[in-house]
């Protein structure tokens, strides 16, 4: 069993973003006002505003890349469910190679 991980109360405290809040400062960004006017009146940090803007709001997926869109995975999870529905069991070689 893992152990649960207590975090230390000493050490820094990483401040929340607010998505809400990043994306009026980024509308007000695109709309001329500089970035660090922005962030002081949207209180965030400059630098997640500037990664926020250029980006444009979207995040990485964290870990290696896929083989198959999500679509494709998403399919393949129902047909799955289905077959599991109807006692038909597939083995993950099976489906590695179906794959």
């Amino acid at each position: 069993m893992p152990r649960v991980y207590i975090s230390d109360p000493r050490r820094k405290q990483y401040r929340k973003r607010n998505d809400c809040d990043l994306n009026t400062a980024a509308d007000e960004v695109k709309n001329g006002i500089s970035l660090r006017k922005a962030a002081e009146n949207h209180n965030v940090s400059y630098s997640t505003l500037q990664k926020w803007v250029k980006t444009d709001g979207k995040r990485k997926k964290i870990g290696g890349q896929t083989v198959l869109d999500e679509d494709m995975e998403k399919m393949i999870v129902e047909r799955l469910v289905k077959c599991a529905e109807w006692g038909y069991s597939i083995y993950t070689m099976d489906l590695r190679m179906k794959v």
